[in-house]
C-alpha cells in the first residue's frame, strides 16, 4: 500500500486511536510501553534473543525460558544475548497424533509480557491447552478474559518477565521428558 504524503497524518491518526483502544480494552498490552523508559534495558525488542526472557531486575537481566539453553554459550557469557536459547530435547509433536506416550506438555511462566501478535480464539480457557497441543506449530499460549486463548506458532521472542503483579500466564511447549526434569 503506497500512501500520498496527505494521507500519512490520518493513517498515523488511525494507528494512534488503535493502539489507545486495545491499550484501554486489555492495559497488558501497553504495560511494556508505559514502563519502558531509558533505565530499563529490557526495553530493546529481542534483547534476549529467540526463546530468552528479560527481566530487568536481575543480573544477567536475560535467561533462557525452562527447558532451553543459550544457543552461543560463548556469546551468552559476555552478555551478548541476541542469538537467544534453543530447546534441550526436541519436541515429540509428530507422536501426539493419536498417541498418549511422550506427549508434549506445557510449562507454565507467570507475571510475562504477552506479544499482541498472537492468533486468537474466543473459547473457554480450558480448551486453549487442548487446542494448542493438537497444532504442532503452537509453540505456546495464553489466556486473557477480554481476548480468549492466544496462539503463538513459530520462535518466541522478546518475552519479558515483570517484576510486580502485571502481566499474564505463558505457557510453553515443551518436550514431555522436560516436564518431569524441571523445577
Amino acid at each position: 500500500m503506497v500512501m500520498k504524503p496527505a494521507e500519512i497524518p490520518s493513517f498515523l491518526l488511525f494507528l494512534f486511536t488503535a493502539i489507545i483502544a486495545l491499550c484501554a480494552f486489555s492495559s497488558r498490552f501497553c504495560i511494556a510501553q508505559v514502563n519502558s523508559s531509558s533505565s530499563n534495558s529490557c526495553a530493546t525488542y529481542g534483547r534476549c534473543g529467540y526463546y530468552g526472557s528479560c527481566n530487568s531486575l536481575n543480573s544477567p537481566i536475560c535467561t533462557c525460558l525452562r527447558g532451553f539453553d543459550p544457543r552461543n554459550k560463548q556469546e551468552w557469557d559476555t552478555g551478548n544475548w541476541t542469538s537467544g536459547c534453543v530447546r534441550r530435547v526436541p519436541l515429540n509433536c509428530e507422536s501426539n497424533n493419536g498417541s498418549t506416550t511422550r506427549v508434549d506438555g506445557f510449562l507454565k511462566l507467570q507475571m510475562m509480557k504477552i506479544s499482541v501478535y498472537s492468533d486468537r480464539w474466543s473459547g473457554p480457557e480450558g480448551e486453549c491447552e487442548g487446542r494448542c497441543l493438537r497444532n504442532c506449530s503452537c509453540m505456546a499460549y495464553g489466556y486473557d478474559v477480554g481476548i480468549g486463548c492466544m496462539f503463538w506458532s513459530g520462535s518466541l521472542i522478546d518475552v519479558q518477565n515483570f517484576p510486580s503483579s502485571s502481566g499474564s500466564d505463558l505457557y510453553i511447549r515443551v518436550a514431555n521428558s522436560e516436564l518431569g526434569i524441571l523445577i
